[in-house]
């Protein structure tokens, strides 16, 4: 049998795993291994624990298409072929299937025989709903974390002790009633919770005053001035901020002997007929019907995206970054090359590090690529160069390195980081105390990232996929989708859920790429377009029918510009305190010179500089009836957020944005529906009562109400503006409009 090739051909040592990274499994049990999102054999903890055990192992590979786009189904194709290819070479047997994950996944161990089914930990909610559907039909599920560094939930380098974890619980807690927190990237990235968790457990067995002590220990450690703080810093960080490296692929598995089971493995599919499968599968509301056709168009046959989704995925990374022709031997790798530059070239002049979400958007997804490998080979290619190294400082020197630095190497290493940052984040979150009332909160992947957000009055019976939506074509209720504005989140609407819902409405509130708790990529081309664009896949993929759509601030013009490019699946728009131009015609498309680098990121920084010290005052400030509304946990929850690695990206998108096509176009003209301003006319931002009464005299299909309330009615005067919305969307639910009128409408 051929020995399987590392993924360290580019020259990494053959790696020995610690023996708490990957699952423990006995001789004696039959194992397969569940292949979701990690279609290689490169850094797959599950491989690595089927070799060691030297149990019986056999691999599945799933393709449902019900959660499979078609937009990549050539690169799902490439990269499943070569899964088989490299599985083969280990000399086990990918068992491939075309329906239901949960369905198959069961028939298919039942078949093995297997005793235990390992999969990559994820924090997706269909991903969560098909490993619950596989656990209550008491199969054994062994899951693991692929993480970039050691974290508290995953073991650290150095075990913590039983007192010290349970002073780490009493340490949240103390920290969370400050309003400080410990879900911070600077308690991530240097340690910080275990380090925290000694301090406590000290200050615990002390024989001063415990709680002046601990709570002094956790605001030093929480401000990183403490002076024992920096020793320990000094002294564990080659532990506490140790990166793993990615595991070589094992080269000896005992296989599973299929043919006693009488099992198929089964063929993969080609490009057409996965996209066939795709389309009979998914089933589309009406008036959804033109938006999804709107996406599936923008299938592509990029041959950079397939080269990227197979085990080539690391050497074209290098070969991007790296961007010289001293490599050759591969034509198929050299002609994806040359074409990756020349695209490079046009997407980083229209903004700089899209090469890497465009490129290798797939091979992410996919999980050919991981973020350890992302890490390990721009460290390589920094180093080669003479850039320097990425070093373990403090995550805000890193932060502006990157910003400062055009280097695509160091986008790629900000891009792991935020990745692995956001997933333990989005991993540790049922941990969180409830922050919006009557929600559940939910995960889902756009673009291979993740994103958070809420759900409310979404029941099992109208829900699919696990994501909490549904196709609800003969229920009286509406679907509404809330918007928050910049900075905020998904969360920023705690006081409407449970009201909304008890109403009999489904209602939903996605935290938009860059903001909250979902990840923030340093390689987006943050714009209105990025957020319409990931507002418009939640509906198709999450909400799954036409839906009111309210946004606040900055989220009611995305939401304004969602109405316009799809108004047959907006059954309403609610503009809160809404930003965006009114009156004027529409500019004409211009390329405006960007803003320089070093002027961009310096005042992204400045602007950060005055949230940290000011941000309470200024949410009392827009919270002018209701103060106290504006509390110590909102503004902690903005801060941490923008101390999120890749947040600076988000911060300086203000000054690349295009300008707005005003809104009395966009509602009037373009949108046409019932749309209801609620304006809170005490605005500190601008003058709210000349704005509502200039979107009432320009749109003829605009109700205006107007509350006494600043910036965020919603937050601060919650039972009026939910009053007033269910009253309205009452009103426009007896209006029956079809996709036809719509479009007539417009």
């Amino acid at each position: 049998m051929m020995a399987m090739a590392t993924w360290s051909a580019m020259g990494a040592r053959q790696v020995r795993p610690k023996r708490d990274s990957v699952p423990c499994l006995r001789a004696e049990e039959r194992a397969l291994v569940w292949f979701t999102r990690d279609l290689r054999t490169d850094d797959h903890a599950g491989l690595v624990a089927a070799a060691r055990a030297r149990c019986k192992t056999a691999a599945l590979l799933v393709i449902d298409p019900t959660r499979q786009r078609s937009a990549s189904a050539a690169s799902a194709v490439a990269a499943a072929k070569e899964l088989r290819h490299r599985l083969d070479e280990l000399g086990v047997q990918l068992i491939v299937r075309v329906g239901k994950v949960e369905e198959e996944v069961l028939h298919v161990a039942e078949a093995v025989q297997a005793s235990v089914v390992l999969v990559q930990d994820d924090a997706e909610a269909s991903w969560k709903s098909a490993a619950h559907a596989v656990r209550e039909k008491d199969v054994r599920l062994v899951t693991w974390k692929s993480r970039l560094r050691d974290t508290p939930s995953s073991s650290w380098a150095t075990p913590m002790e039983g007192a010290a974890q349970g002073a780490l619980v009493a340490a949240e807690k103390r920290l969370e009633d400050q309003g400080l927190g410990m879900e911070t990237y600077r308690a991530f990235e240097e340690g910080r919770p275990e380090q925290a968790a000694r301090a406590a457990a000290t200050a615990m067995r002390g024989g001063t005053d415990r709680g002046a002590d601990l709570q002094r220990a956790m605001v030093e450690l929480k401000r990183g001035t403490a002076e024992e703080g920096e020793n320990f810093r000094r002294t564990k960080r080659s532990q506490a901020n140790w990166t793993r490296p990615p595991l070589s692929a094992p080269e000896n598995i005992v296989a599973m002997d299929l043919k006693a089971s009488e099992i198929e493995i089964g063929d993969i599919p080609n490009t057409e007929a996965l996209r066939q499968a795709i389309v009979e599968a998914i089933v589309v509301h009406p008036c959804l019907q033109s938006l999804y056709e709107e996406r599936a168009a923008e299938v592509s046959d990029d041959e950079a995206a397939r080269v990227a989704a197979t085990s080539k995925a690391t050497k074209a990374l290098q070969a991007y970054l790296e961007r010289d022709d001293s490599e050759r031997g591969d034509a198929s790798l050299e002609e994806w090359r040359s074409e990756l530059l020349r695209a490079a070239e046009k997407w980083e002049s229209e903004r700089r590090g899209s090469t890497l979400s465009t490129a290798f958007a797939d091979a992410f997804e996919l999980g050919t690529l991981t973020p350890r490998m992302m890490r390990t080979i721009a460290k390589r290619v920094l180093r080669k160069s003479g850039g320097g190294r990425l070093g373990d400082s403090s995550q805000w020197t890193a932060i502006a390195r990157a910003e400062l630095d055009a280097s695509p190497a160091r986008t790629v290493a900000l891009a792991a980081e935020s990745h692995d940052f956001h997933l333990w984040l989005a991993q540790e979150d049922e941990r969180r105390e409830e922050r919006a009332p009557g929600a559940t909160s939910k995960w889902w992947r756009w673009k291979g990232r993740l994103c958070h957000y809420n759900v409310a009055g979404v029941t099992d019976a109208n829900s699919t996929q696990g994501n909490g939506g549904g196709m609800n074509e003969n229920a009286e209720s509406l679907s509404v989708v809330l918007v928050h504005g910049f900075g905020a989140s998904a969360d920023h609407f705690r006081r409407n859920f449970r009201e909304l819902a008890d109403a009999g409405y489904r209602v939903y509130a996605l935290t938009m790429p860059g903001f909250g708790r979902s990840e923030k990529p340093p390689d987006f081309a943050y714009s209105q377009r990025l957020w319409v664009d990931s507002l418009k896949d939640f509906l198709l993929e999450v909400v799954k029918e036409p839906a009111v759509i309210a946004g606040n601030s900055i989220g009611g013009y995305i939401s304004a510009q969602l109405a316009a490019e799809c108004p047959e699946a907006i059954t309403g728009l609610v503009l809160i305190n809404t930003a965006g131009k009114i009156g004027g015609e529409v500019e004409p498309s211009t390329t405006k010179p960007a803003p320089k680098d070093l002027v961009v990121v310096p005042s992204s920084l400045t602007l950060l500089w005055y949230l940290e010290r000011n941000i309470e005052k200024t949410l009392k400030r827009c919270y002018p009836q209701r103060p106290d509304n504006a509390d110590a946990w909102l503004a902690e929850e903005i801060y941490r957020a923008a101390c999120d690695p890749g947040s600076l990206r988000v911060f300086s998108s203000a000054f690349y944005l295009p300008p707005p096509v005003p809104l009395n176009v966009l509602v009037r003209d373009r949108y046409a529906g019932p749309t209801l301003v609620l304006q809170g006319v005490n605005d500190p931002l601008n003058d709210a009562k000349d704005r509502a009464a200039q979107l009432e005299k320009l749109c003829h299909n605009v109700e205006v109400k107007r509350l006494e309330a600043g910036h965020c009615p919603h937050d601060e005067v919650p039972e009026e503006v939910n009053s007033a919305l269910i009253e309205w969307m009452h009103r426009i639910s007896q209006i029956k409009r079809t996709p036809v009128e719509l479009q007539d409408a417009v």
